[in-house]
Order: C-alpha cells, then structure tokens, then sequence
C-alpha cells in the first residue's frame, strides 16, 4: 500500500533565520501620563534541506514584517495605574509544520508539512489596571485580539482509508 512506499529515511535541516531591528521611545506627560512607542522590523528567511532527497528541499523567498507597538500609562496613585496598549505580534510556523515529507504516525495517520505557511501576525488592543500595596498585588486586563493566516489542521482521509493531516 501507499504506507510501505512513502518510508524513505532522510535528513532534514531546517534553518531560520531572523535578522531584527527595533526602536522605542518613552515620553513622560503631564498629569501622570506617560507614553512608549515603539516598532520591530524583521527580515525572515527560511530553508529546509534533505540530505538524500533534494528535490523535496526549499529554500523560501524571504519575508518582512514590521511590528509596531504603542502603551500610553496613567498613574492615578502611588499604588494604582491604568495602561492602554496596542502592540502586533508574529507567530512563526515551526518546522514541524513546514517539513514536506510525509511523517508516518501509524498505517492509518500521515502528516505533511506545508512549506509554504505564513507567519501567523496578531493585533492587539489591551486595557489594564494595576493596583500594588506591601501585601497584595492585583491586576486585571481586557483584550481583543485578531490574528491573520491562523495555522490550521486540515485531515482528510484518503482513498486507502488513511488519516492525511497537513497545514494551511
């Protein structure tokens, strides 16, 4: 069956790298305010290669990102403080996701990695509360969140009655 015909060892060296910049400044207001802005730049590039099968290696066109971030504070107290932030953040795809070869779980479970993910990037918008004394501490926060090119799971089962995970 297809199980027996897809075992092939192989070696597979993933590289990522991330080459990053990042800016941030703090400004202090009046009436006990104070601001952060901030951004990251990043320039990603990812490769993966077999040692004995070539034809499955990659090499991905590299990608930039620039992730901006920005927290305005209000002290009420000495003890008690408001902060609004919104920032953006990156979730890369691992290799276990990117690898293309076909992992055998069982003869009725296969994964196959995708290559071709994107980074999954989020933005977020946070409201928060801080209160401090020499015994208790106490936070508490409201968030909403969205998040782009979400890595999902996507099982099919195959004409062989066989379990194909792979990623998009």
């Amino acid at each position: 069956g297809i199980i027996t015909e897809l075992i092939s060892p192989d070696v597979f060296n993933y590289t990522q790298s991330v080459a990053s910049a990042y800016l941030s400044t703090q400004f202090i207001l009046p009436k006990n305010f104070g601001i952060v802005i901030g951004g990251r730049y990043e320039l990603t590039n990812i490769s993966g290669k077999y040692k004995n099968s070539p034809n499955l290696s990659f090499e991905r066109e590299p990608y930039t990102n620039f992730l901006p971030n920005i927290v305005i504070n209000k002290k009420i107290s000495m003890t008690k403080s408001l902060k609004l932030s919104y920032s953006n953040r990156i979730r890369r795809p691992g290799s276990y996701y990117i690898n293309p070869n076909i992992g055998i779980l069982d003869d009725k479970n296969i994964i196959e990695g995708n290559p071709n993910l994107k980074p999954a990037l989020s933005k977020q918008l946070e409201f928060g509360y801080n209160s401090f004394s020499r015994v208790f501490q106490s936070s508490y926060y409201i968030y909403l969140k969205n998040t782009y090119d979400v890595i999902e799971s996507n099982i099919s089962i195959n004409e062989e009655n066989v379990s194909v995970t792979n990623f998009r």
